[in-house]
């Protein structure tokens, strides 16, 4: 880990710190790229980034950042509340970093107001500054993740499939999957990093006995089976408990409001219970485009702020790394 705490010397303090992608956790099929990408929560981001064009400059920033502390905060604030940093190679070392606000980040863990960073965090991450109030918050978004990919899968699947599943849900309706991302990088992270799922994941796991059963396979003694109770009760129940924001969407997508949202909480999640209960094949598409409508704003309005906080040429050198990943073919 000490290698990946570097950067942090060279920054102003932040609250929480991970470090993520194929430079770091392995993906199946993939050798990994040398760029290592991080996700920083500060307290103030507008001192933080005035701080960091103090000790940083151009070398982290685009020409946006002589715009201000105050200026580059709102910016940040667009989209899905994250700012993305680029510097120059340090002695060959390759690095992207993201910038949130600590209580931007908690509300995104639990509420999935844009699945961006929760989407991040719900795969394996090493991390590097702990933050008890971030973890805390995602440990209710990792039960998400997981109801979510139970309502997704059939009664009875593997323990690749479920984290595959997992992995796959950030990604609905993300541009980038038609643009540069492999089409298999949910299967990809999750085969490759089991172990981490297994163990990021057993809490969640455990509050669902008596309704998830895992057994051990015939198979490769490895691979876990697992099998759910998937009763149109039980996937109501479970439907129910996912973040305010699925359940309005879906309101509004079974007509049960014309502005969903506005409809009390409590009275929503009866109205919904009541409508799976008696037509629970409407979960995955549901779901599907309750998940798909809230990523795509959001990640596109990444894209177009990376234009500009990369700069132009970095972000073309970005996409071109990109499109490099999918030209590699998995293995076997």
């Amino acid at each position: 880990m000490g290698e990946l705490r570097w950067l942090l010397e060279r920054l102003p303090r932040v609250s929480y710190a991970v470090a993520y992608g194929s430079a770091v956790m392995k993906q199946k099929g993939y050798k990994g790229s040398n760029m290592v990408d991080y996700i920083f929560a500060i307290e103030n981001a507008a001192e933080w980034h005035t701080e960091n064009w103090k000790r940083n400059g151009l070398r982290h920033y685009s020409m946006l950042g002589m715009l201000g502390g105050e200026s580059l905060y709102r910016i940040q604030e667009v989209g899905a509340g994250v700012y993305f940093n680029v510097p120059s190679p340090d002695d060959g070392r390759k690095t992207k970093y993201a910038v949130i606000s600590k209580s931007r980040l908690c509300s995104e863990l639990r509420e999935w107001k844009n699945l961006y960073i929760s989407g991040r965090l719900q795969k394996p991450v090493e991390t590097l500054v702990y933050d008890e109030d971030v973890e805390s918050a995602n440990q209710q978004n990792l039960r998400n993740a997981l109801a979510t990919a139970l309502l997704l899968l059939p009664e009875k699947f593997d323990q690749n499939l479920l984290y595959t599943t997992i992995s796959a849900i950030s990604y609905t309706g993300d541009p980038r999957m038609g643009a540069g991302e492999h089409p298999d990088k949910p299967k990809q992270i999750a085969e490759g990093q089991i172990e981490r799922f297994q163990s990021l994941y057993q809490p969640a796991v455990d509050e669902h006995a008596g309704n998830l059963t895992v057994v051990q396979s015939s198979g490769h003694p490895s691979t876990l089976q697992f099998e759910q109770d998937t009763s149109p009760m039980r996937r109501a129940a479970l439907f129910t408990q996912l973040p305010q924001e699925i359940l309005s969407r879906a309101a509004r997508r079974c007509g049960l409001s014309s502005q969903g949202e506005m409809m009390p909480m409590e009275a929503q999640r009866q109205e919904l219970m009541t409508a799976i209960s008696r037509k629970p094949d409407i979960v995955h598409d549901l779901l599907q485009d309750g998940i798909s409508s809230i990523v795509t704003p959001a990640a596109k309005a990444q894209m177009i702020k990376g234009v500009f906080s990369f700069g132009l040429s970095t972000s073309v050198l970005y996409v071109m790394m990109l499109l490099s990943v999918i030209s590699q073919k998995p293995h076997a």
